[in-house]
């Protein structure tokens, strides 16, 4: 039977939380593990920097500069090591401990979240690794509506594990995207994760460019239409899809990553003009 090594116990001290580098996903993990270990048992949770200010067993948060989210957890009476191979890693190594504790997050927001009360924390001793399965692990939110709990989607999906979250709409995130933007990547920054864009080509060749710019749009066997997508063998309507793209993008800097899709139709809804 594996051996239970408590780490907060009743009549004695709590571990403390050792972060001797200074990365804010680093500090999140410590506060992180902080605030919900005191959910749990109603004990007080210390971070500290150095290992004198202490002299009971600690846990102790590594980081390595490595891109994997994956991390290293070691168990023992001398104390506990949470080895991230980045950043990230560590954060994902807090959840992941918090998880085990029984802590839970089913959507975002207080309602979703589900914390257990205890008299005490244990881990099992030894050693436990953890890899992702995939490296990218994102999530998109299609509507423009999400954007109003955007702070809560965001500490969801990091809780969950998720590394990307990418905003879509089919005209483009547009204003309530640019209202919340600044702190949205500031969040995401801090857990880090990365943010993507996503917009339908109805957002970059508005349909009213159609009353006079006709042959931009598509040739439905019949007459033109601004129903579907662009005529893609018009140079004109390429250099204004693309000056609206580039528009879109300056817009957006930071953002490594742009999801751009054709108007979904039924055949395709694409152009039948002879060329």
């Amino acid at each position: 039977m594996t051996e239970l090594i408590g780490f907060i116990s009743p009549g004695y001290e709590a571990w403390p939380l050792l972060v001797a580098k200074h990365h804010p996903t680093a500090q999140l993990a410590a506060e992180e593990l902080q605030t919900y270990l005191q959910k749990i048992t109603d004990r007080q949770v210390s971070i500290i920097q150095d290992p004198a200010e202490t002299q009971s067993p600690y846990i102790e948060l590594i980081y390595q500069e490595k891109a994997s989210d994956g991390f290293l957890r070691q168990v023992s009476p001398t104390g506990i090591q949470l080895i991230g191979r980045s950043p990230r890693g560590l954060l994902c190594a807090a959840y992941d401990l918090l998880e085990e504790l029984g802590c839970r997050w089913y959507s975002p927001g207080d309602l979703g979240e589900r914390v257990p009360k205890a008299r005490q924390a244990a881990l099992p001793a030894g050693i436990k690794d953890v890899e992702p399965a995939l490296a990218g692990r994102g999530l998109a939110l299609a509507n423009p509506a999400y954007l109003e709990q955007a702070e809560e989607w965001v500490d969801w999906a990091g809780k969950n594990r998720f590394n990307t979250l990418c905003f879509t709409a089919a005209a483009g995130p547009g204003r309530a995207w640019r209202k919340v933007r600044k702190g949205v990547l500031r969040d995401l920054e801090r857990r880090g994760m990365e943010a993507e864009l996503g917009c339908g080509l109805k957002g970059l060749l508005p349909r009213y460019l159609f009353w006079r710019h006709k042959r931009f749009f598509r040739f439905d066997g019949s007459r033109r239409t601004p129903d579907g997508n662009l005529c893609p063998t018009n140079p004109d309507a390429l250099q204004a899809l693309q000056r609206r793209e580039a528009r879109f993008f300056r817009a957006n800097q930071g953002i490594r990553r742009f999801h751009v899709w054709p108007d979904l139709m039924a055949p395709g809804g694409w152009c039948r003009c002879a060329s």
